[in-house]
């Protein structure tokens, strides 16, 4: 049967196109008969399928039952970012219920129109460290509605210098200059801890949530829990 191309996960949950198809054409006719193609994705969390020209499909790579209560606050955010950021933020359109083969929910986004930064041939880093700070500054403005730090691991302090951080960079050492990447981290534990207000931070600015067009940063793909 189909496989995806790599497995992060105990429980994961390979989707072939087909019975996505299948699935879409039984939930949503509307979109009956659009081509469903697989994407690739440094993503650890779904998989995402086109679906048409102008929209994506994301399948949790682990079924999650009752994700679409989560599905849903995610969509509202979605939707009352996209007037408050300077680049284009992906809007939920469906969220589908489970079907043979994937036992959870999973959701329907517009398109981006771009490519993701990790795979991006050449982008002026001058210009996206401006455009990413503009961005994650208007993060910030947004308001907290009295919440604290959500304690999910970002964000905040304290953080953990574990044995195992300290592995996974000397083993990145193929991928990046790992001296230089310890010394952030080191930089990081020793920082002290933010003296203002709290703030909302977008949790997962990974390169792969992040679309560049025409060599600038232009959208977003993953509105991330709030952190």
């Amino acid at each position: 049967g189909w496989r995806s191309e790599m497995r992060m996960h105990p429980g994961q949950v390979d989707v072939a196109p087909g019975a996505l198809a299948t699935a879409l054409a039984g939930q949503f006719p509307a979109w009956a008969g659009l081509p469903v193609t697989p994407l690739a994705s440094a993503g650890t969390m779904v998989a995402p399928y086109r679906l048409g020209d102008r929209l994506v499909v994301r399948v949790p790579l682990r079924p999650e039952p009752d994700a679409a209560a989560r599905l849903r606050v995610e969509g509202e955010r979605a939707a009352a970012l996209a007037s408050r950021l300077p680049i284009e933020v992906a809007q939920l359109v469906g969220i589908g219920e489970p079907f043979a083969g994937h036992a959870g929910a999973w959701s329907i986004w517009t398109w981006v129109d771009g490519i993701s930064l990790d795979r991006a041939p050449a982008v002026d880093a001058t210009a996206l460290a401006r455009d990413l700070a503009l961005t994650l500054r208007a993060f910030h403005a947004e308001p907290t509605d009295g919440a604290d730090w959500s304690r999910n691991g970002r964000g905040a302090r304290p953080l953990a210098d574990t044995a195992w951080v300290r592995e996974s960079l000397g083993r990145s050492a193929h991928l990046l200059d790992a001296r230089a990447a310890t010394r952030v981290w080191e930089r990081a534990l020793a920082a002290p801890p933010h003296p203002g207000r709290p703030v909302v931070i977008h949790g997962d600015p990974v390169p792969g949530n992040l679309v560049i067009r025409a060599g600038r940063l232009a959208g977003l793909i993953d509105i991330a829990p709030r952190a």
